[in-house]
């Protein structure tokens, strides 16, 4: 379990995340300069990237969560109690969404 905790918290689309958020956030904020040229800026810009990414891996944990809980209880009710492998974790998965498992 907790193995599964990390590699849903620790996945690669969570390292580029808060880079393409402030690169969205330029873009939508031209009036903001660079913290280099206004460091007055600074304490209001690190309390915002702080909030931004506390929400973003709150968010991401809860998702991440949420799929161990409805994976962990649709392999409970096939039968599945013995899963070791993806591909048994498919077979089990095959009469409730055919041959998309």
């Amino acid at each position: 379990m907790v193995v599964a905790v990390l590699g849903t918290t620790i996945s690669p689309y969570l390292f580029f995340w808060q880079a393409g958020q402030e690169a969205e956030d330029t873009e939508a904020h031209p009036q903001r300069v660079p913290l280099k040229r206004d460091p007055a800026q600074g304490p209001s810009a690190l309390a915002r990237i702080r909030f931004d990414t506390a929400l973003g891996m709150a968010m991401s944990n809860l998702v991440g969560l949420a799929i161990l809980v409805t994976a962990g209880a649709t392999l409970h009710a096939a039968g599945a109690r013995d899963v070791n492998s993806a591909a048994q974790a498919a077979q089990a998965l095959r009469p409730l969404v055919g041959h998309w498992a």
